[in-house]
């Protein structure tokens, strides 16, 4: 498994400036944000807010949904930010009540499981404790952010 974990890191790398085109011709199908399609190679405007902080990772609206109310209680311990993939599951999450929360929810976009991307995010945002509430295993993500903070795999499965 060593072997094939370095082999994906090292493609990662090499896929990078594929995966800049790759989301600019997204970004040209609207079927990415014009204005925040760089969270998604690591580039964040919003900076990390100050005491502990959560990250729950997830991909799509199933998933937002059925984390609500992980996300809730995590924020009445801490800062939570909420990564997703979809342009709907960001759409959803603004819908979304926090208002009476304790401490600041709010949303970005996931980094993509290149290395670069993974490395910009976890510098900017330095977490705390990670849940990931996704369908699938991003090695990169997963991987890197296990070497600086807690992390929880909830509903993940290999495809």
């Amino acid at each position: 498994m060593i072997y094939v974990s370095k082999i994906y890191k090292f493609l990662s790398i090499i896929v990078y400036p594929l995966l800049i085109i790759f989301l600019l011709l997204r970004v040209l199908k609207k079927k990415e944000s014009s204005k925040r399609f760089q969270e998604k190679l690591g580039y964040y405007k919003v900076k990390r807010p100050n005491g502990k902080l959560f990250w729950v990772a997830l991909a799509s609206v199933g998933e937002l949904n059925s984390a609500i109310k992980l996300i809730k209680l995590l924020a009445e311990h801490g800062n939570v930010i909420v990564t997703s993939v979809t342009l709907t599951s960001s759409v959803e999450f603004a819908k979304k009540d926090f208002s009476t929360c304790k401490f600041e929810v709010f949303h970005q976009f996931s980094p993509l499981d290149s290395l670069i991307c993974v490395n910009r995010f976890l510098r900017n945002f330095k977490p705390d404790t990670a849940v990931f509430v996704e369908s699938e295993i991003w090695l990169n993500m997963i991987e890197e952010t296990s070497k600086i903070c807690k992390t929880y795999l909830v509903n993940a499965k290999i495809s």
